[in-house]
Order: C-alpha cells, then sequence, then structure tokens
C-alpha cells in the first residue's frame, strides 16, 4: 500500500525548506559585513589609542575610612553638576559611607588602584571633573567617561590599601561564588 502525501503538506515542507536555504544565503553576507565593520572598529579605536597613548595615567579611587572604594562617574555631560553636588556633600560629611548619601542621576561604579586609564582633558567652567578613556587592548574597545577632580589620582593607590581590598574581595568571593555576567563595557567588539 502506497501512502501519498497532500499536496497542501507538500507545498509547505517545499517552502519551508525555500525559506531555510534562501535565510541561509542571506546570512552568509550578512556576516561577512558585519565582521568587516568589527574590524572596521577595531582598526579606528586602534589608532585613536596611538595617538593618545602618551597622555597622563590616572587611577580612580577615594580612600574612605582607611578603605579603597569605588567612585562614580557620568558618561553624559549633563550630570555634571549633579556628580559635583555629590562629592560636595560626600566632604561635607566627612567619614558616612557612599551609601549614605543620596543621589538622582544615572552614575557608574569604577576602580583603578592598580590599571590606568588614560587622561584626556579638564571639563567644565571651573575644571571640576576629568574626561577620561578606558582602554581594552585585547579587542580594542573602549569607553570615555568623567569623573570628579578629587577623585582622580595620578599615582597608584597605597600599597597596603590595595591589598586589603583584594583579600576583602577573595573573602566576598569565597562567600558567594555565582557571579552575574554581564556583557563587556568596552562594546560589542569585545564580547
Amino acid at each position: 500500500m502506497h501512502h501519498k502525501i497532500p499536496s497542501k503538506m507538500n507545498d509547505r515542507v517545499t517552502k519551508a525548506l525555500m525559506f531555510s536555504f534562501y535565510g541561509a544565503l542571506l546570512s552568509i553576507p550578512l556576516y561577512g559585513v558585519w565582521f568587516i565593520y568589527i574590524r572596521y572598529e577595531q582598526w579606528v579605536a586602534k589608532n585613536y589609542y596611538q595617538e593618545i597613548k602618551d597622555n597622563p595615567k590616572i587611577y580612580t579611587y577615594q580612600i574612605l575610612d582607611n578603605n579603597l572604594e569605588p567612585v562614580f562617574y557620568i558618561t553624559d555631560l549633563d550630570y555634571a553638576q549633579d556628580l559635583r553636588s555629590y562629592y560636595d556633600s560626600l566632604l561635607i560629611r566627612e567619614g558616612r559611607s557612599m551609601s549614605e548619601i543620596s543621589y538622582t542621576f544615572p552614575t557608574k561604579l569604577l576602580l583603578t588602584p592598580k590599571k590606568p586609564l588614560l587622561f584626556i582633558q579638564y571639563v567644565g567652567p571651573d575644571s571640576s571633573l576629568v574626561e577620561f578613556i578606558n582602554f581594552n587592548l585585547d579587542c580594542y574597545g573602549y569607553w570615555r567617561g568623567y569623573a570628579d577632580r578629587r577623585v582622580i589620582h595620578f599615582e597608584l593607590a597605597p600599597d597596603s590599601l590595595v591589598t586589603k581590598l583584594f583579600k576583602d574581595i577573595n573573602n566576598r568571593s569565597v562567600k558567594n561564588p555565582h557571579r552575574n555576567f554581564t556583557t563587556s563595557p568596552f562594546g560589542w567588539q569585545c564580547d
């Protein structure tokens, strides 16, 4: 006994196969264009790095209660006054931690006691902010930020505080081995 496949079913299978074939055929050039675009962006970043690699090296950290603490930075200069006001409040309330002072502007945290950033320029009418760039030389991705001048240092953090910081980090990671993995801050070319 011979079973015949209904023609409607046969048409659906043919259409699905054709769709898959043409989709694969179209995706090959798209992947090629994407690959070329990534290489172009890395080339641009590499050339930019070559231009500014001799800029002064800076480190971001603050020392509160004999501990190294991360600093807030912004990526949008519209919040420059807010960032400055936050650090004014922190200095007025010496001895209070960052979490005890409220803020309502979008910030990011940064702590670079050993890995330098590249200084670009002082920003603002009173030069209260520092523009910096953080490069990843493995993939030539980078990001730009602005930090308060009071938390920028042209020298490494004291070794005793760095040792204490890494000891604290190791203790916390042993207690909580689960990490939240996120995309790279250096951009999609570094993911």
